[in-house]
């Protein structure tokens, strides 16, 4: 599963929802289907799943970077609740990158993707900022990263 959570701070969930409409179709709850229910290729939503994406370290982790723990916090997949017939095609990484970087571009925030320890920033998203060899989202190149050190470690 490729997920990204993105973290928030100065907003509601109200405020939120409403610029998640703006670019999903709303479901049923807090589910958001981007780009609709039918063709979804991503989920969005305020509560986490049965795998949640790898959570903070600590509430001192986004004091450093926003200055204040997170007020609310975004999950965003392509796990297998995803129709059928669109869960099979590869998504592309620049379509994670254009609904991340329209909440960001809205609301004061971070992101973290599934394989990354990086809180990421919405400039670090749009300038392509590599942290150890890897962008944000770039799950091929974590994967190489991760299975070189595990190598390395036998």
């Amino acid at each position: 599963m490729r997920s990204v959570s993105v973290h928030i701070v100065g907003a509601c969930r109200e405020e939120v929802a409403a610029q998640l409409s703006k670019i999903a179709q709303k479901g049923m709850g807090d589910h958001w289907y981007h780009p609709d229910r039918q063709h979804a290729r991503l989920t969005l939503r305020f509560q986490p799943g049965a795998q949640p994406p790898q959570p903070p370290n600590s509430d001192d982790e986004f004091v450093g970077t926003l200055g204040a723990p997170p007020e609310v916090t975004i999950y965003l997949d392509t796990g297998g609740r995803l129709n059928p017939d669109e869960a099979g095609r590869q998504l592309d990484r620049r379509e994670i990158h254009k609904v991340v970087e329209h909440i960001l571009a809205r609301f004061r925030g971070v992101a973290r993707d599934d394989l990354s320890p990086h809180l990421w920033t919405l400039e670090e998203i749009r300038t392509g900022k590599s942290i150890a060899g890897a962008q944000f989202g770039d799950h091929d190149a974590w994967r190489r990263l991760y299975q070189r050190r595990a190598s390395q470690e036998h």
